[in-house]
């Protein structure tokens, strides 16, 4: 039985798919102790940030587990260094969302700041996506249903069939 373009689309998938080591043997990034580790590293390293913690009504501190952690807007704040992560394992685990379904989902339980834009540029560069893209074309405008015609009897259709053969006998 010959292939056919469906079948090869879904191989180079599904070989895409194998070859992205990335995502298949990531655990899952958002670990509590992974991120209050990276935060407090962040805010070390970072002194707008911490300034910005400080002063700002979006940021504050909030307990899971016994680990205290930064909340940014009521979720717990992503690290710089762990976005990229964050938004690989997502992507890979949702199955390539959309970027605003991406950050829709991450956003339930972490958030940071600019998270919509990340999550649209990372779904632009992702190549599984692009190639499999549903596209919103635009066709031209569709004929009419129904052609007027000028006057009666301008168009006669007349059906032929034949040839018959006929002998005095049949009249």
């Amino acid at each position: 039985m010959p292939s056919t373009n469906l079948d090869n689309e879904q191989q180079e998938l599904h070989l895409a798919e194998l070859l992205d080591v990335e995502a298949r043997n990531d655990t899952f990034p958002l670990d509590y102790k992974t991120v209050r580790k990276e935060q407090q590293r962040e805010i070390r390293t970072n002194q707008k940030l911490a300034q910005l913690i400080e002063k700002s009504e979006d940021f504050g501190s909030l307990t899971y587990d016994d680990v205290d952690l930064i909340i940014y807007k009521n979720r717990m704040y992503v690290p710089q260094i762990l976005r990229q992560r964050t938004l690989t394992w997502y992507h890979y685990m949702l199955c390539h969302p959309g970027g605003s379904r991406l950050a829709n989902t991450i956003g339930t339980a972490a958030n940071w700041p600019g998270i919509h834009n990340h999550a649209a540029q990372f779904c632009k560069k992702c190549k599984i996506c692009q190639k499999f893209k549903k596209r919103n074309q635009k066709y031209s405008e569709l004929p009419p249903k129904t052609i007027e015609t000028p006057q009666p009897w301008h168009t006669v259709a007349v059906d032929l069939i034949g040839p018959y053969k006929i002998n005095a006998k049949q009249l």
